[in-house]
This record gives C-alpha cells, sequence and structure tokens, in this order.
C-alpha cells in the first residue's frame, strides 16, 4: 500500500505510470487546477491535502484498471466545490459541463450541527441514484479515507465514520462495483468483528527508506485496558515476480541470500520505486535481474509479510510467455548475483519440498502461479 507520507509529486508519477505515461490533457489540467485549489491546506495527519484526489485517482486508475479521463479528472477534483473557493463556473470552464456535474453531486452543502444528519441522509441517498461515475468516485474516496484512518488516533471519530460507512457506503458498493463493498467491509467490520481502534503512534527508530518500527497504544475493546505497546514494522513495498516461459517451465535464480544467509532458490523480486505502480516494477525487475520479457502480466494478489507486524506490503505477480529481451538493462545496482535456471513445475516443487525456497513471499508467489487459472 502507498505510504501515507508520500509527497504530491510521487503520487502524481505513480498515477502517470498507471496511465503507462499517456496522460490525457483533461487530467493533467484537473492535477493542476486541484493542486491550485487545495494549496496551502493539509491533511489531518500534516500531508499537503492534494495526495488525497490524487491517491483516489490512482484506487481507480491503478487497483481497479478504470482510466476514463473524466473519471480521473472528477477523482481529481472531488473535494475543490466543497473545500476550496473554486467556484462551479470556474469548474466548469476549466474541465467542462460532465466532469464539473459530477463534482457538485460529490459536494457536501454546508450545515450546521442540527442540520447535519439531514444533509447527509440527503446527499447519501442522492448518491444511491446518481451516475456510476459519481458512485465510483465516492467510494474509492471512502476507500482512501478509511485505509489511514488509524492516522487521526480519535477513536470516537473512527467509530462514527465506520458506522457511517456500514450503512450509507456498502449498499454503494454492492450497487456500483462489489470490489469497493468488499474492500471497504474489511476495513469497518461488523458487529462480530470490529477493527481495533488506534489511541497514539510513536515512532521508535527509522533508516529510511528502508526501514521504520513504531509502537502503537491500541484499545481492542472498550471495555478491556488498552495495549499499551503493539509494535509494527513498516518496510517498502515490494514486488515478486513468477516468470513462465512458452513451454511451461518457470524461470528461478540460484544464488546467495543473505536474510537465510545460504544459498537458495528464488523469484525476480524488488521494491517498488518512488512513483512506479507494482506492476511496472515487476517487469523492471523481470528484465533487471534475468533479461527477460513477458507477453501478459497477472496480478496474483497484495499480502503483508506478517500479520500482526505488517512488514511490507507484497505484489505477486505471474508473468506469461517470458523471453530473452536483447534489449533488457544488464545495470543492476542488486548486490547478488544469480544464475538464471529454467525448472518444470515439478522439479520446482521438489525445492518447495526440500525448504531451498527460503522466502516466504516467494512460495507463495509460486503456489498461487501454479494454482492461477485453474
Amino acid at each position: 500500500m502507498l505510504n501515507p507520507f508520500s509527497t504530491p509529486e510521487t503520487v502524481w508519477r505513480r498515477l502517470q505510470s498507471a496511465l503507462e505515461g499517456r496522460v490525457p490533457p483533461i487530467v493533467r489540467v484537473a492535477y493542476e487546477l486541484a493542486a491550485q485549489a487545495h494549496a496551502g491546506q493539509r491533511r489531518f495527519e500534516g500531508t499537503p491535502y492534494v495526495v488525497h484526489p490524487l491517491r483516489v485517482a490512482l484506487i481507480l486508475a491503478e487497483e481497479r484498471g478504470m482510466t476514463d479521463p473524466e473519471l480521473l479528472a472528477t477523482a481529481l477534483l472531488h473535494d475543490v466545490l466543497e473545500d476550496s473557493s473554486v467556484t462551479f463556473g470556474q469548474l466548469r470552464d476549466v474541465v467542462g459541463e460532465q466532469v464539473a456535474e459530477w463534482v457538485r453531486a460529490l459536494s457536501k452543502p454546508p450545515a450546521d450541527q442540527q442540520a447535519k444528519a439531514a444533509r447527509d441522509a440527503a446527499y447519501f441517498s442522492a448518491l444511491l441514484e446518481a451516475p456510476r461515475e459519481v458512485r465510483l468516485v465516492k467510494l474509492a474516496d471512502r476507500l482512501d479515507n478509511l485505509r489511514f484512518a488509524h492516522l487521526r488516533q480519535d477513536p470516537t471519530w473512527s467509530r462514527a465514520y465506520r458506522e457511517e460507512t456500514r450503512r450509507w457506503l456498502l449498499p454503494l458498493g454492492e450497487r456500483t462495483d462489489r470490489w469497493f463493498a468488499r474492500q471497504l467491509a474489511s476495513l469497518v467490520g461488523d458487529e462480530q468483528h470490529r477493527p481495533w481502534e488506534v489511541l497514539a503512534i510513536r515512532r521508535l527508530f527509522e533508516a529510511q527508506p528502508w526501514l521504520a518500527v513504531e509502537s502503537e497504544r491500541v484499545e481492542v475493546t472498550p471495555d478491556a485496558p488498552p495495549v499499551e505497546a503493539f509494535y509494527r514494522l513498516h518496510l517498502p513495498e515490494y514486488v515478486v515476480v513468477v516468470p513462465r516461459a512458452p513451454d511451461g517451465r518457470l524461470l528461478m535464480l540460484k544464488g546467495y541470500k543473505h536474510g537465510p544467509r545460504r544459498v537458495v532458490y528464488q523469484l525476480p523480486a524488488g521494491y517498488v520505486d518512488p512513483g512506479e505502480t507494482p506492476a511496472a516494477a515487476a517487469r523492471r525487475e523481470l528484465a533487471e535481474e534475468t533479461g527477460y520479457r513477458a507477453d501478459t502480466l497477472h496480478f496474483l494478489g497484495q499480502f503483508v509479510a506478517d500479520g500482526n507486524r505488517e512488514a511490507g506490503h507484497a505484489h505477486l505477480f505471474l508473468a506469461e510467455g517470458v523471453v530473452p529481451d536483447p534489449a533488457a538493462p544488464n545495470d543492476s545496482d542488486d548486490l547478488e548475483h544469480y544464475e538464471v535456471i529454467l525448472l518444470t513445475p515439478k522439479e520446482v516443487k521438489q525445492l518447495l519440498a526440500d525448504g531451498l525456497v527460503a522466502s516466504l513471499g516467494m512460495a507463495a508467489a509460486l503456489g498461487l502461479a501454479m494454482w492461477f487459472g485453474q
């Protein structure tokens, strides 16, 4: 998952990467207007506000493959009427009637505390009947906010926000895109499964960009004493690639790995560079570490390395139809040196059984790749 403290420039580059460098003019203009409209504004965690609409657009483009220019422009501008001095007329003049109307549908009118409940009910009820593009942006907006809600360290707010999500956004997701409904449901829980409340976060150690250790004060249930020190380990997000040749053999790398401190068999893998999508990182790592390129890339899933500590998010891919690429770079800055080997699935399974694939993430990627399409 994207670092919540990424700069606007980094997230913008990643959105460009998700669009494979082909940024439609309306998307570029929308970003420029959003950056201007939200200049000087900050999110609750202290980052420039414009990172939020950028991440909303990125969710749609990178995670859902939705790259319609007007949809992404709406995502980038979804807060400007509600949270800046930009007027509807100004917005319409820059991005056109369609996007301006969608942004207006996403904007809540002001209300005092007494009228807030009625306003919210009218707003969310109208969203249920709004154009699909409007609903998609709202779902991506809520998903981004929930992913980083723990940074508020405010249980009262987060409980109310999750309850609002269960009441209004889950039905919206079921009507619009069940992927969003499932993602939101996993973040808000239900009567039986409630997310823990983060009361405080303390940074204990960091060696950027490689490692950060935090201690959280956590409320597991309201009627129990808080856990005073729940440790989390933050590492950069990374990719693991399972390359499969046209004849069905799998491409493996043999070499020394300092984690297990022995010679092992592994897969092309590496960190996602700032401003780079996981898919782009997967293709880059494949080329740099093996000299091969892929015909097709299949996303196998995103996972944390440790269910308690996080320890980094892994993006797993199956690269189909890999062949040698004469244009592949041979200037990888990796410290390790590997032998590239093509093995049958049976031979790879034996390596797994013999404990010669030492990385859990790589073993998981191999298992998912062999299961993929069955």
